[in-house]
């Protein structure tokens, strides 16, 4: 979840960097590219608000359940870390605009993806038959990822702005689970499976994204009239810097 949410803020950059002379697509891409290449160097200033860095991001814990394909377990995890957000690349953009409205289309590759975790915990049972346990670390890695993401930014009244249309998909060429303590065939079935299991997911991930990542842009935009916000994002691009540079 919180991948998709970075990958918000980088359509959020994009927007931002709008000049107040209705620039073109093309100056527009240039400004978005250049605060996204600064980015996976470290935590970037911009002239509206701070990107936190992407090389460790902390994600809270979660308690769920899954219920397809034989298996049928709950689970636990505890406060995990995701690593290589910051290794992104971007394989496409696109800005297009209207009078009332600004579209930023996007996709990113990520090669690698290691989401980690001191604790986690599940039961659960295997096609009816194989009682399912398992506790202590956890790791999972998401090779080959691509996201694309298309927003549309509009007009409301000349008062504010909003997002009025959000599209996100995104995929792994394949998964890597270990699971500390776990009984067979759990993580058997994560790493044969781990691919659809992802896609099984994909609208409920769709939708946290959405309804948490959606209001509060819609929030901060809503507070800003489409002209004072073109004046205060000219040039983001040239205006952001690195303020901390990644670990690596």
């Amino acid at each position: 979840m919180v991948f998709f949410y970075y990958i918000v803020l980088f359509a959020i950059a994009a927007v931002s960097s709008v000049d107040s002379v209705t620039p073109t697509n093309q100056l527009l891409e240039k400004q978005i590219l250049s605060v996204l290449n600064k980015w996976r160097e470290g935590g970037v200033q911009t002239n509206l608000f701070p990107l936190p860095p992407l090389n460790l991001i902390n994600i809270n814990p979660i308690d769920s359940y899954y219920d397809q394909r034989g298996i049928k377990i709950t689970f636990s995890i505890g406060d995990m870390k995701l690593r290589g957000l910051d290794n992104f690349t971007v394989e496409y953009l696109k800005v297009t605009q209207s009078l009332d409205d600004i579209r930023i289309s996007v996709k990113v590759f990520v090669p690698d993806l290691t989401i980690s975790s001191d604790r986690y915990n599940l039961k659960g049972r295997a096609y009816f038959l194989y009682p399912l346990e398992g506790f202590g670390k956890m790791s999972a890695m998401f090779r080959n990822v691509d996201a694309s993401l298309s927003v549309n930014f509009a007009n409301v009244g000349d008062v504010g702005i909003k997002i009025d249309d959000f599209i996100l998909n995104f995929s792994a060429g394949s998964v890597d689970v270990d699971l500390e303590n776990s009984t067979w065939p759990i993580n058997h079935v994560l790493n044969k499976e781990g691919v659809e299991i992802i896609k099984n997911f994909h609208e409920d991930i769709v939708n946290i994204v959405q309804d948490y990542a959606v209001p509060y842009v819609n929030d901060y935009l809503a507070k800003v009239t489409p002209r004072e916000f073109l004046k205060i994002a000219t040039n983001i691009g040239e205006n952001s810097y690195v303020i901390n540079n990644n670990i690596k």
